[in-house]
């Protein structure tokens, strides 16, 4: 049985991962840099809902995997993690389970990191009896380095590895709670490659991360190479919808004209593509896709996604959201500014938050897809 490569609830396949070549390409550059003795850099990968910032991340860490001096780990952090204590604390914990799991590191080496778990670090309290002294980590950095620095310099510098890279998903779960978050973390992996450790982290987070936290963290923003991911391109759209069929072999292919249809409709966003294509692929044996096709289908896949998309964005919505939300749609201009919808200013920013609005220029703003907006144009004509 042939499985459709295309997921939206996913992040996408490395082996699948089209596009963004000019950044796979700085942060490679980059890592041969840092092998031969370099000090780390570490990056941001920045952008909206479901533009792929997961995906990118995912496939920087396959790509470096392949190299047996480069140890990897990755977390992807929830929203219900309170603080940054606690953030560095699960930090911690994912980083030593990885390890002692990595069968690339000699068993000997993760026994001896299990051991040193579990006997020396007890309830945030580390006996370091190698230094014959006890610390109390009472900030979230000075937990984090210490083990950093204990499990780079005992352990994985021992097996040759010369870089270690922490893979940090979904990073504004944390600085939206504490804004000093970044500064922290920028206070830390530079203090590491001030003192020679080759230890590089690399996260993803909105795209409005930095402009949070600018006034209270200026060199946190000039300390992170950026990498800001958008819609697709049309050739990127073209390679999305090519590149899975051709290698799964499914002898499903997509018209050249079916391909811009399907750009236009989702403004080349790769979650929307992803939804679409799947059910397409899915609803389809063998064949080629054309407009027909499409069209012949929108309206079940369309249903589908509002079902599984546009009626939950909406879910948690207050009636009066709500309505400014439909009024916005029905509107002619895709922009509008909050006097141009009966007032309610305050619930710009709160719907910008929840990713339902883009800030698009200074008190301006749209809604955060066309399909969105037309699904909202539908609800109108039900209560109508």
């Amino acid at each position: 049985m042939k499985l459709n490569p295309y997921d939206p609830r996913q992040p996408t396949e490395p082996e699948f991962f089209i596009g963004r070549e000019e950044y796979i390409e700085k942060f490679n550059k980059n890592m041969e840099r840092t092998l031969y003795g370099k000090k780390p850099t570490s990056f941001a990968i920045l952008g909206e809902w479901g533009v792929g910032k997961s995906s990118l991340l995912l496939k920087l860490k396959a790509n470096i995997d392949k190299n047996k001096n480069v140890i990897t780990t990755r977390i992807s952090i929830g929203s219900d993690i309170p603080d940054y204590y606690a953030f560095c604390q699960l930090l911690v914990d994912k980083i030593n389970i990885d390890l002692t799991k990595n069968r690339r590191i000699p068993q000997k080496i993760r026994d001896n990191i299990f051991e040193w778990k579990f006997k020396e670090v007890k309830l945030g309290v580390v006996t370091a009896q190698k230094k014959e002294k006890t610390m109390y980590l009472s900030t979230g950095n000075m937990l984090l380095e210490y083990n950093l620095k204990t499990l780079f310099d005992d352990f994985i510098s021992k097996d040759n590895v010369k870089l270690f890279v922490l893979f940090i998903d979904d990073l504004h779960n944390i600085t939206r709670k504490d804004k000093n978050a970044i500064a922290a973390l920028r206070d830390l992996f530079q203090s590491l490659a001030v003192d020679g450790y080759k230890i590089q982290l690399v996260f993803t987070a909105s795209s409005d991360l930095f402009h949070d936290v600018k006034q209270i963290a200026e060199p946190a923003v000039r300390f992170f190479e950026k990498f800001y991911l958008d819609a697709f391109s049309m050739d990127e759209t073209k390679e999305f919808l090519t590149k899975p069929m051709e290698k799964t072999k499914f002898g499903i292919t997509f018209a050249n004209e079916s391909m811009h249809y399907l750009h236009k409709r989702t403004n080349g966003h790769p979650y929307f593509l992803a939804f679409i294509t799947q059910r397409l692929v899915d609803l389809m044996d063998s064949g080629e896709i054309n407009v027909d096709v499409i069209e012949k289908y929108w309206e079940l896949i369309f249903k589908e996604l509002i079902e599984e998309k546009f009626e939950r964005d909406v879910s948690g919505v207050s009636p009066e959201k709500e309505k400014l939300l439909v009024s916005i749609a029905n509107r002619e201009d895709d922009m509008v500014v909050p006097k141009d919808v009966g007032g309610l200013r305050k619930y710009y920013p709160e719907l910008t938050h929840d990713n339902l609005l883009k800030k698009v220029g200074r008190g301006k703003y749209r809604l955060y897809h066309p399909l969105f907006k037309e699904y909202l144009k539908t609800k109108n004509l039900e209560e109508k």
